[in-house]
């Protein structure tokens, strides 16, 4: 990979691996569905992956960019996971190879992972450069994924991060940098140093670029450990490499709930406008307001059905945490106090669900009646004139029929009742 800026690059790592965590909505249904179109039970290698629409496809021929990503099934174990091998052929702007593995639990948990081999022709990669290179992974890796992901999954994603598809907008995903050894202006750091340099300016600087504000540190002989708020970056020797992907894949749940959060406080900001359309709006105003209603109801019940997939990954999220509860590791990162934050959220966000629907279905029972009330008006305007414009007609023809017949005395008598007649009905019926 091949990188031409000017850069102050002041921490380095050799020979990083990068992991980038995200949680999608699943159940096995979906899970199944995708290995299905996969073909992982037969272990397919190849599979052509592209985001590109067929317009033709009555067709024998579906024309492509002449790079194209490819996927190949690795693993395959039913209703738990699926492991690819990717590689990502999308055109960029610097030279690089990108091959990435690829796991995809049955609860959403979705693992995007590579060793950085070379930086510039050196197996010691700047956090600098490193920055780069991950905002690139993450872009190729949704854009990856999108393709492989059902309907339903895409437009969720496409509601929570409406503008991810678009240059300079991602999904947010947590980040994991692994690596044996550190330096610091090209010295090597003992682990016992690691944490003393690393975690004071200007070298904390970098570190942010990966992980975000540190929110937490810890250290042992063979092994140091900077979290951030959206990433963890650890030196040494990793034994506890099951714990480290359980607490990154809950740190990712925890993401996608806060935007989901935000996106359910924006739809009660949008609903607060709304209400006050509804108190003083025209009836034009309203059925504008209720076709946005109808529209939001659509996304807000689509989102509603999330929440029994993240119940689902809760699940599993506790069964594995289960197992490996008492490592040391998963204690240094308070894993326990996270995912009780986590169940916190969710009944905040059921709470949440149903007082927005309460306000919609409101709104809407609100709406219903002033626009029916409307109509109610208009028909009784449009009733007095029929009778109005009926009478006097009735009248005229009164008028010209009965001197015939009659004399100008009854003629005159015969074309009041006419007028009047009509209007006298009008009134009883309006009363009934």
């Amino acid at each position: 990979m091949t990188i031409r800026d000017e850069l102050q690059q002041l921490v380095w790592l050799y020979k990083p691996r990068l992991f980038i965590y995200e949680w999608i909505p699943f159940d096995l249904n979906i899970f199944e569905e995708i290995a299905e179109e996969l073909e992982a039970k037969n272990r397919e290698k190849g599979i052509l992956i592209t985001d590109e629409v067929d317009n033709y496809p009555e067709k024998a021929i579906f024309l492509k960019s002449p790079v194209a990503s490819t996927v190949s099934v690795v693993e395959y174990r039913m209703n738990r996971l699926i492991r690819l091998e990717a590689f990502l052929g999308y055109p960029e702007v610097v030279e690089q190879v990108e091959k990435v593995g690829i796991e995809i639990r049955d609860y959403g948990g979705v693992i995007y992972g590579l060793e950085i081999e070379k930086v510039d022709g050196s197996e010691d990669g700047s956090l600098d450069k490193l920055a780069r290179i991950i905002f690139d992974v993450m872009e190729d890796t949704s854009r990856l994924m999108s393709s492989i992901l059902s309907l339903y999954q895409r437009r969720v994603l496409n509601i929570i991060y409406p503008e991810y598809k678009e240059e300079g907008f991602e999904r947010r995903k947590f980040i994991v940098v692994v690596a044996s050894k550190v330096k610091v202006s090209d010295k090597k750091l003992a682990m016992s140093d690691v944490l003393k340099i690393l975690l004071k300016e200007p070298y904390v600087n970098e570190i942010k670029q990966i992980i975000g504000p540190v929110i937490g540190f810890s250290q042992n002989d063979n092994l140091s450990v900077i979290n951030g708020s959206y990433g963890t970056l650890v030196i040494g020797d990793l034994n506890d490499k099951n714990a480290l992907s359980l607490y990154a894949s809950t740190k990712s749940l925890e993401m996608f709930l806060e935007d989901l959060l935000i996106n359910l406080w924006m739809v009660w900001e949008q609903l607060g406008e709304a209400r006050r359309i509804v108190t003083g709006g025209d009836v034009n105003e309203l059925k504008k307001v209720r076709v946005q209603l109808i529209n939001i109801l659509s996304d807000f019940t689509l989102l509603k059905s999330v929440m029994s997939s993240i119940s689902y990954t809760l699940n599993r999220i506790d069964n594995e945490y289960s197992t490996i509860k008492n490592i040391p590791f998963l204690e240094n990162l308070e894993f326990g106090k996270l995912f009780t934050a986590i169940k916190n959220r969710c009944r905040t966000i059921g709470d949440l669900f149903e007082s927005i629907e309460r306000e919609i279905d409101g709104l809407l029972m609100i709406i219903n009646t002033r626009i029916e009330e409307a109509l109610d008006r208009l028909n009784t305007l449009t009733f007095w004139l029929s009778i109005i414009f009926g009478s006097f007609g009735l009248g005229q023809l009164a008028v010209a029929i009965a001197p015939w017949f009659i004399g100008p005395v009854e003629s005159t008598i015969i074309t009041a009742l006419s007028i009047i007649i009509p209007v006298v009905l009008g009134l009883l019926y309006q009363k009934r």
